[in-house]
This record gives structure tokens, sequence and C-alpha cells, in this order.
């Protein structure tokens, strides 16, 4: 049985910088972000993507505190996590003058296996792998595809 639509939730592939950009720009927007990342993730600028995350386990960039969870139980009721209250308290230490940081879970989920439990409002990919990995129309109402590899109307949206 497929999982009803979760209104306002969206499902980023990658964390990487130019993905980073589109989280940001979702979050501002006033949409519940969950990103999925690859275990060892790539990036070309990595002060300026989420995916550190993965390995630090908390990640600043801007305004976006990314932080990894081990799933969508983790993801779901992120204000609750005591290492997120953690981490935004050892951020606050260190740049007190900081603007306060929107919360943003990072899975490991290369394969997007999340979806299968989530049905989530949007998929926006994003890992810019130059070809499409998987991403296709029929994991959310709004699939997005960015960068090449992507045939609007067949694979997204």
């Amino acid at each position: 049985m497929t999982p009803p639509v979760r209104p306002g939730l969206v499902v980023v592939r990658g964390a990487g910088d130019i993905a980073t950009g589109a989280i940001q720009k979702l979050a501002h927007a006033g949409f519940d972000v969950v990103v999925l990342e690859v275990p060892h993730p790539m990036a070309i600028r990595w002060r300026a993507a989420l995916c550190p995350a993965v390995e630090r386990r908390a990640w600043r960039v801007e305004d976006l505190l990314g932080v990894r969870v081990g799933d969508w139980d983790g993801a779901a009721p992120l204000a609750e996590l005591s290492e997120v209250r953690a981490a935004l308290a050892a951020l606050a230490a260190r740049e007190p003058n900081a603007p306060p940081a929107r919360v943003v879970p990072v899975l490991v989920d290369p394969d997007a296996e999340l979806l299968r439990r989530v049905r989530p409002w949007a998929v926006v990919d994003a890992i810019l792998a130059k070809r499409n990995v998987g991403t296709h129309r029929g994991m959310a109402p709004v699939t997005v595809g960015l960068g090449p590899g992507f045939s609007a109307g067949d694979d997204v949206h």
C-alpha cells in the first residue's frame, strides 16, 4: 500500500553545494526538507554544502544546520533530538552572532529507500551525477531533476 502524501515535505537527493542552495530556498519557503546522501559524499565547495554532516554528524552552512540522523524516525521529530539541541548549543557558543539555524535532517540513503515508507509532496534530485540514477515521476506528485540527465515529462515533471 502506498503511504499518503505528506503535504509540505520535500525530499532532496544530494547535499552538495548546488543541492544545498536548493535546500536553503525550500527551507526558507516553509517546506519541511529531508536530505538523502551517499555514505561518502563528494562536493566541489565543501563549505557551501551540507554533505559534511554525514561524517561530522552536524554541519552548518549559513542559517542551515544539517544533522545526520539514522532513519525516518530520527528525521520526523527532529526538534526532539537531544543531539540537535547539543549541536545548536555548540554552534551558538562558537558563533554567538549567527542567525538561528534551520535544522535539516540528513540521512545516508543512496537508493532513496525512505520513499517506500514516506511519500513526500516533492522529490528534488540534486545529485548532479550527469545521468539519472533512478529518479522517476512516480516518486512524488512533483519530481524535479537538477543538472543533466533528466528528460522533462519522462523522468521528472
